[in-house]
């Protein structure tokens, strides 16, 4: 199958992250990141099901890259949650890699920024990304879809490098 449009993967790394398939003005895919219980009962980020899910996405869309947010170690963060997130960083990048998929990073400051969101609550992103794709209501109507927000922003943002938001 042969897409007329552009399509890319943005993804939002971490336990209440998401990954996100967009083309331009459509959000055609919008998945939870996928989460398994760990050592000591704590959750992580389940790579055997994101290969699953971002396999059917190549399959259904033909992606041509990934935005990822490049995520570093924030003031106040225990060594156990830093190790945490870098390691689901880590699983990210080696599953996109593996299934050959071109990947952007983009620093949080940097994508909040041309969205207008620095300094602002989580859930900005929210109100940001419906402007951009109003269709995607459905995916964005609870509070905690500010992980689903950020995955469309940062695919939003690498389809329109460039160009103004």
């Amino acid at each position: 199958m042969k897409l007329s449009a552009q399509t890319v993967i943005g993804v939002d790394p971490g336990i209440s992250g998401a990954l996100v398939c967009i083309r331009e003005g459509a959000v055609l895919a919008c998945i939870d990141a996928p989460i398994e219980s760990g050592a000591g009962n704590r959750n992580r980020l389940s790579a055997p099901v994101l290969t699953y899910h971002l396999q059917n996405l190549i399959k259904l869309y033909q992606p041509t890259g990934a935005a990822l947010e490049a995520v570093s170690a924030m003031p106040g963060q225990g060594v156990s949650s830093m190790f945490s997130f870098g390691r689901s960083l880590g699983a990210v990048e080696g599953v996109l890699a593996a299934l050959g998929i071109a990947t952007t990073y983009y620093t949080p400051s940097a994508w909040k920024r041309r969205y207008g969101l620095l300094g602002r609550p989580k859930d900005a992103s929210r109100t940001r990304a419906l402007e951009l794709f109003p269709d995607a209501a459905g995916w964005l109507t609870r509070k905690k879809d500010h992980g689903r927000a950020d995955a469309i922003l940062l695919a939003h943002l690498l389809l329109t490098a460039g160009k103004a938001a």
